[in-house]
This record gives C-alpha cells, structure tokens and sequence, in this order.
C-alpha cells in the first residue's frame, strides 16, 4: 500500500450534494437491517424523505414528527465511507450504525451484543483519512455515552475491538489468527473505515454488532442447524437495537 496521507480537501467534495438534496438533522441511525426498516414503514414509524440518486442510490428515512433519520447501509468500507461523507455532508452528526458481524471466538458465542470501542485496519478506506495504523480507536463521546445508556437500561453487552476486512472470500485462517492474537473478538466489512471518516469529519459516531456468524472454524458453514437457530432467536434482537439505537438518540 502507498502511505499518502495528508488533511487536504479533496478534489470532490461531498458537500456538492447540498446544491441538489435536503439537508438533514444531526440524528441518524446507519443501519444494516432492511428487515426492520421494511416493518417500521408498515407500521407507520418512519416515513420516505428522499432519495440519494447515484452509482449506489439510497433511501433516507425519517421518523414519524421526530428529526431522527434512518438509511440502510451498503456493504463494505469504501461503499458505506461514500455514504457517510455524503450523510456528514446534508447534516448528520451524531451517527449510531448498527448491523452484524462474525465471531471469532466460540466462546463469545452467546455474549452476541458488542459495543464498538476500535476496530483492527484490513481495509484499503480508513488509510485515506487517518495516518497508517492497524488499530483505530473511537475516542467520539457518543460512544461513552451510548455505553452509559446500555448500562442505565441494563442492556447486555460486551465492547470489543473488530477485525475490518474488505476482501470477504479472503478471510484466510491466518489473517483471522493474527486478529484474535492482536485483540479482535468480531470481524465485518465497514467500522474501521467508518470510525476514520467519523474522525476527519469531527462527527459522533458509535456502533452496535451483534455477532451471529461463527467464523472461528476451519470452514464456515451457513448450513450449520445451530447457527440458523441462533438467527432466527435473534430476529427480534434486531428490531429492539435499532429501537434502542432510536430511543437512545431521542435522549440526545
């Protein structure tokens, strides 16, 4: 990798997208469960509030007499970094993203719920933002406070460093090995690109995984009855983080 990193603006900004879309509010929830935002438009919780058009168009969402925006988010750091900025960019500042992630260890099996305090760097994204480092801390006091929320609620948790990777089909053994040895209990697509973008742009951001996948095998198998037993209980987890990511924002 060439290590060029400077704070100079880039030649396109995301701020081109004010002169063609509304702004937003500084509330936002990123996402990851089509689901759950699919079930909150039935029943009326969120309404549409516009489209941004694109290589990779998205929806943004807005809840019923309430400035707390919801997207659904795009897999992969370089995708879901575009999509930050561009978020940053109409007016969102305070960003809580939840989704899933795999488990690199079988004994955190049932811990699931993971608060996002850094995330170990195998994406090309995030060395575009800050200098070169392996481990990229989110020090954002949204994340401390999100912390004292769950806790106050008596929420279950576990905060963990994860293991960012762009290249899904190479997870090999040894890359994952080297991730646990130096930390990492989860592994996904998109924190420590979107932990850097939070960064450079001075925004709040914090994360919610709930860890599903067992990937601490030899071989991965979607297959497995335990581990589609294990999805299926925590469908409604789904629902309650994204409640929980609003309820927490509400408070803000």
């Amino acid at each position: 990798m060439i290590e060029f990193f400077s704070n100079e603006e880039g030649v396109i900004s995301p701020s081109i997208l004010s002169k063609n879309y509304k702004k937003i509010g500084s509330s936002l929830i990123f996402c990851f469960f089509h689901d759950v935002i699919d079930e909150l438009l039935f029943e009326h919780k969120i309404e549409y509030y516009q489209t941004i058009f694109g290589e990779n168009s998205y929806i943004i969402y807005k809840y019923i007499d309430e400035e707390i925006y919801i997207v659904h988010g795009i897999v992969g750091a370089p995708a879901s970094s575009i999509m930050l900025e561009e978020l940053i960019a109409l007016g969102a500042n305070k960003i809580v993203f939840v989704g899933c992630a795999g488990y690199l260890k079988p004994e955190i099996k049932n811990e699931n719920i993971f608060l996002v305090k850094g995330a170990i760097s195998n994406d090309g994204t995030s060395h575009h933002y800050l200098k070169f480092d392996y481990e990229i801390l989110n020090e954002s006091p949204l994340f401390l406070e999100l912390k004292d929320f769950f806790t106050a609620k008596k929420i279950p948790f576990n905060e963990c460093i994860t293991f960012t990777t762009d290249g899904l089909y190479r997870e090999t053994k040894e890359k994952l090995n080297w991730a646990i040895n130096n930390g990492a209990s989860t592994v996904e697509m998109e924190q420590s690109a979107l932990i850097a973008v939070s960064k450079f742009r001075n925004a709040q951001y914090a994360s919610i995984l709930y860890a599903h996948d067992d990937v601490s095998k030899d071989n991965y198998d979607d297959s497995n009855d335990e581990d589609l037993l294990l999805w299926r209980k925590f469908e409604d987890v789904r629902r309650d983080l994204v409640n929980y990511c609003h309820d927490f924002l509400k408070s803000k």
